[in-house]
């Protein structure tokens, strides 16, 4: 990741930027072993490239003030020396007073129970679980989140007097970021290196973000996220250069508030209309109905099959919808999840074809509901601007999601007992 900051480093510190290098030493005789050559090469040359000296299969023999000395005697002077040789698992594994390896993960039987205490089990990177006969399973998200549901079903299994079941990884493939800007990926067998292997990266990255955190997570992981890619060395900047959170989100209140106010009227009129009390509004033939001469096919079915069948209930949802959108988005509270249902509601009005999508009627020739529709999609997030998710977001992450107090210390005591 240096590579990317090497120039405004060298412009905060008034170093020359030709002055600057960096070496990549690796003991072992290739980089990343758990990848293909193909993609080791690739990573290889990316670095390279970006002015990145690797040396494979040398070993640091020495450290020294400002000066890096190697098995074969070869001498680098460094002004910043980076250690980031092997992984050990965290000290709370180490202090925990189970049998650890070398590298202080907890050693664990196939059932992930530990060798000390049948009835404390280890997980994730923080345990040595057995893996192809005689090999210890990689540290990876997919292997902390198997070992996790391996280990809950055995506690189950124990407390309720079934059989446990033996660890079984499916490991569907690796994915390592080359900085911020590049990537490789060996997922399912398809090698993809650059841009695909970024996207899907983070694909992933957020897919087990939603599965791992719930529902209740949900809506902080999705902001806090899209928030770090927007970064000034996030996903989208390093896709397109000149998107970056720049810009500051103030005036985007009036926008957020305007939009508001149309969903509040707009389900005001349906309230007036007597969309609650009467199912006269979404079947098929009223004057209301939501098809119009520019339906979607598959839209016209879904809405002759399930909309129609229930009437009252989908006007009954789609006004207070429109109504909670509204103050959500006036009000700033949850703006996120506002301006998502704003998006849908664009995306649905315009599959519904009541307007055309495009005409020389139109300023620009587009149908307004486009900008209706790009106008949400740049309202997520946008709340923590004279909204009121700036106080209830970090009050309900502090309440509900905060971290419990002395959990490790917690644990040692059950270990010891």
């Amino acid at each position: 990741e240096l590579i990317e900051w090497l120039d405004e480093y060298s412009k905060e510190y008034n170093i020359p930027r030709n002055e600057i290098e960096i070496y990549n030493f690796e003991g072992l005789d290739q980089i990343l072993p758990n990848l293909s050559d193909e993609l080791v090469e690739k990573a290889m040359n990316y670095m390279r490239d970006n002015g990145v000296n690797v040396k494979t299969g040398e070993f640091v023999n020495k450290i020294e003030k400002n000066k890096i000395i190697l098995n074969d005697g070869m001498e680098v002077n460094a002004g910043t020396i980076i250690w980031t040789c092997g992984v050990e698992a965290a000290d709370f594994a180490a202090n925990s007073g189970l049998a650890t390896d070398r590298a202080n993960r907890i050693k664990v039987n196939k059932y992930l129970q530990t060798e000390d205490y049948a009835n404390v089990y280890a997980i994730g990177d923080n345990a040595a679980a057995p893996w192809n006969d005689d090999q210890i399973l990689p540290a990876l998200v997919e292997s902390a989140q198997q070992t996790g549901e391996c280990a809950a079903a055995n506690i189950v299994a124990e407390i309720k007097g079934g059989s446990k079941e033996e660890l079984d990884p499916d490991l569907h493939g690796v994915m390592v970021s080359v900085g911020s800007s590049y990537a490789v990926a060996e997922v399912m067998g398809l090698s993809l290196t650059g841009i695909p292997a970024m996207f899907m990266k983070h694909s992933v990255n957020m897919f087990y973000r939603f599965e791992i955190g719930g529902i209740k997570e949900t809506y902080s992981l999705i902001t806090e996220y899209m928030k770090e890619q927007a970064s000034h060395k996030g996903l989208l900047p390093q896709l397109f250069g000149f998107v970056s959170e720049t810009s500051r989100s103030l005036w985007l209140v009036l926008l957020r508030i305007f939009v508001g106010i149309m969903w509040l009227y707009e389900g005001y009129t349906k309230v007036r209309d007597g969309w609650l009390t009467s199912a006269d509004y979404l079947v098929s033939g009223a004057s209301a109905s939501p098809i119009g001469d520019y339906a979607v096919g598959w839209y016209i079915w879904l809405n002759e099959a399930i909309i129609f069948k229930f009437p009252l209930f989908f006007q009954i949802v789609v006004t207070l919808s429109m109504i909670g959108i509204g103050i959500s988005l006036i009000f700033g509270l949850f703006a996120t999840l506002g301006a998502l249902g704003s998006v849908g509601f664009s995306i649905n009005f315009l599959l519904a074809g009541q307007y055309a999508h495009w005409s020389s009627d139109y300023p620009g020739h587009f149908s307004p509901l486009f900008w209706f529709l790009f106008a949400s999609i740049t309202l997520i997030g946008s709340g923590r601007s004279f909204g009121l998710d700036y106080y209830v977001l970090p009050w309900l992450k502090n309440k509900i999601w905060s971290r419990p107090k002395n959990k490790d210390q917690d644990l040692q005591k059950v270990v010891k007992k």
